[in-house]
């Protein structure tokens, strides 16, 4: 087996579904199926190309661990969790993306995925994420604009390397007094950036940025 399609009246794909099909490349998965098993598509080495569907809402543990020849992955909007040790193992990944609703990822999601240089992440509130694996003193994280300063304050986010605005023109930062950061924000051009509250000093009044 080397390529397969799940088709629209499949609803799911179940626990070690394609464990370790070594000679399967690619991977286009229906848009009727709402979950992926623990371990669906475990060491399927020669896998390439990964389309996910736009109704998966969880991607099980371990279901693309070991796949070292994907590149990239994209996680579509609907999927809300990814299990843990999800994509461990897959050496070969250097971009990620990730949906506007993911909420949780799981533990070591991304462990051993030591060429991932960029993470954009679509979401605007940043999701439960404690152990990921990911090696983030190398990876540039985008962030819709606006969220900049959400992340950088974020537990686990706030480590990445670098916060950038996808699609951003600029980036206006805020400062108060004393040179601390209060808010970093992606701007269009042509377009007006959002202040944050208005900082307090003592003995002073603040009248404007």
């Amino acid at each position: 087996l080397t390529s397969i399609t799940i088709p629209n009246n499949v609803t799911s794909i179940g626990d070690e579904a394609f464990y370790r099909c070594e000679s399967l490349t690619s991977v286009t998965i229906g848009n009727s199926v709402t979950s992926i098993g623990d371990y669906a598509f475990y060491s399927c080495k020669g896998l390439t190309s990964v389309t996910i569907g736009n109704s998966v809402t969880s991607v099980g543990s371990s279901a693309f661990s070991g796949c070292s020849k994907m590149t990239s992955i994209t996680i579509p909007n609907s999927v809300t969790s990814i299990g843990v040790m999800a994509f461990s193992g897959c050496s070969g990944l250097t971009s990620v993306t990730l949906g506007k609703n993911l909420t949780s990822i799981g533990d070591y999601a991304f462990s051993s995925c030591n060429k991932i240089q960029e993470v954009t992440a679509y979401m605007p509130t940043p999701p439960a994420a404690t152990t990921c694996g990911l090696n983030q003193t190398v990876c540039t994280l985008y962030v819709p604009a606006g969220y900049i300063s959400t992340y950088s304050n974020t537990l686990w986010w706030e480590d990445f390397a670098s916060i950038r605005a996808i699609d951003a023109d600029y980036v206006v930062t805020f400062v108060d007094w004393d040179g601390t950061v209060l808010a970093s924000v992606g701007v269009a051009a042509g377009e007006a950036a959002t202040a944050p509250a208005d900082p307090t000093r003592e003995g002073y009044t603040f009248i404007g940025w």
